[in-house]
């Protein structure tokens, strides 16, 4: 499933037993991060120092389930409700996703408790949840007091501390400061990696289908299924990649140096914007194209110490990539762009991080138009990155909505391709989350036509349920006579898109 089809969860996260002022905070999180995620978020808000340990319940201290990292050597795998009908239902918050979870279960509302001495309960209200809403990284948007000190003997000592002037000001509260650190969380969790005894890989992985919704939606998937870990296997990156150009000549260098500094890196202002797409299209689009494959040949086997000393990151080919959306043509450009996008994980953990969609899509969509066939031979290739292969499914699903002209030709698009997966994974192993991606584009293009190929698919085992939804499912929603046009989610001209860009980096 593709980024676009994640929630959004917006939650109010409220101290109890803490008033003049009041604690809280409200932040926004994609639905698919695990409980451990948001207790890194919930810290980050607040201002905690993660020295103690947590856990979420429905209610302070039931006997329902609760959600928690166990001790080493436990395990959470025994009877639902423990040995004799009295212990809770438990689940792991390294691998229980949030929103798939809360949908399970039916609930808009939860606490998480933290340090089981000072005892602090926090009243968690989920207040909306956005369907497609594309979330990189969680926000803090509002937030009132300040928060506690540790240790302090809970919301009494709290009380007191204030009564008699040893706490610092109450009031405090600093949206501006909460925000940037969660929207850096994952410093925090990956620092802790050690200690939870499980190595970090992110809140971008694509898993299962989470959209909380009505409960008439839920379909009843096991909860293992759906929290099964679905990480892209890294391993199977075997692209052998051709030589690049080791020298850069361009006929604006001017054009190269503005790309590749740092304070451009995370969105061009729209006066650059505005100079770059003043100079000859065919011009810049050279110089792009010369750009971005120099830049590939300089980076595709490892990310050399004095490309990036220290916090340098310059952008050049996200950058490129937007701009060559607006210059480029279907033919050289086009192909330089899926030469990007055939490169390794860790290549593309550097240049495009958690930016695919954002970089790939809509210049797909624009530039591969009349190029359906070569976005296919792409889709076909063995041996790439999942996460940024399977950004050309959804380019091409969108394309069906940025051109209707296009619509029957591309859902012939992906019936070549569900035919063609099908075939290979009778003699070859098949990424079967990227098959279940592939799937989810299908179910969100609503082409009922396609059912026959799809049931092929998942009868050939090829597919993973817990990124999709098993065939029930999935045949339900695409008869579903529900367009959601995804236009609304991309920009597709290059000023719009650097200005998302510098409002996701809040710069």
């Amino acid at each position: 499933m593709s980024q676009n089809t994640f929630s959004t969860m917006q939650l109010k996260i409220q101290l109890r037993n803490v008033t003049k002022p009041p604690v809280w905070r409200r932040v926004l999180i994609p639905s698919n991060i695990t409980f451990l995620e948001l207790h890194y978020i919930i810290q980050a808000a607040f201002g905690w120092y993660n020295e103690h340990l947590f856990k979420f319940q429905h209610r302070p201290y039931d006997r329902e389930w609760t959600v928690e990292v166990p001790e080493e050597g436990e395990d959470f795998g025994f009877a639902p409700m423990g040995f004799f009908g009295f212990g809770p239902e438990q689940k792991d918050a390294r691998t229980t996703k949030v929103g798939p979870f809360l949908k399970s279960k039916h609930l808009e509302k939860l606490v998480y408790i933290y340090d089981f001495g000072d005892d602090w309960v926090h009243d968690i209200t989920i207040e909306e949840v956005t369907k497609g809403q594309v979330l990189l990284f969680p926000r803090c948007t509002d937030g009132k007091g300040a928060c506690p000190p540790e240790d302090c003997g809970g919301p009494w000592g709290y009380q007191a501390m204030k009564e008699s002037g040893d706490a610092d000001d109450p009031k405090y509260f600093d949206l501006e400061e909460s925000d940037a650190d969660v929207r850096h969380y994952r410093s925090l969790m990956q620092s802790d990696e050690e200690m939870w005894g499980r190595e970090y890989k992110g809140p971008g992985d694509p898993d299962e289908a989470d959209d909380y919704d009505d409960e008439d939606d839920w379909d009843g998937t096991d909860d293992a299924e759906m929290e099964e870990n679905t990480d892209f296997d890294e391993s199977v990156y075997t692209y052998q990649h051709p030589e690049y150009p080791k020298t850069l000549e361009m006929e604006n260098p001017w054009v190269g140096e503005e790309l590749c500094k740092p304070e451009n890196a995370l969105g061009l202002k729209p006066q650059l914007v505005k100079r770059l797409l003043a100079l000859p299209a065919d011009s810049l689009r050279c110089d792009l194209e010369r750009l971005i494959m120099y830049h590939v040949g300089l980076t595709c086997d490892d990310i050399p110490d004095d490309y990036d000393p220290g916090d340098q990151f310059n952008g050049v080919i996200g950058s490129s990539l937007i701009l060559l959306a607006d210059v480029g043509n279907g033919d050289s450009s086009l192909d330089v762009v899926l030469e990007v996008m055939r490169q390794s994980p860790d290549f593309s953990e550097y240049h495009i991080c958690d930016l695919g969609e954002e970089l790939f899509i809509p210049t797909l969509c624009k530039l591969g138009q009349e190029h359906l066939e070569k976005l296919l031979a792409y889709a076909k290739e063995p041996g790439l990155y999942g996460y940024i292969q399977c950004q050309v499914f959804a380019a091409v699903r969108v394309m069906a909505f940025y051109n209707p002209d296009l619509r029957q030709p591309v859902v012939e698009w992906f019936r070549d391709l569900l035919r063609y997966y099908t075939d290979y994974s009778q003699k070859h192993d098949v990424d079967r989350e990227l098959m279940g991606l592939l799937v989810s584009e299908v179910t969100d293009l609503h082409a009922p036509e396609l059912l026959p190929e799809v049931k092929a698919l998942f009868d050939a085992g090829a597919v993973h349920e817990g990124t999709s939804g098993d065939y029930k499912s999935v045949a339900r929603d695409i008869k579903k006579q529900r367009f959601e046009n995804p236009l609304s989610l991309y920009s597709f001209n290059a000023e719009s898109r650097f200005k998302a860009m510098r409002d996701i980096y809040n710069n």
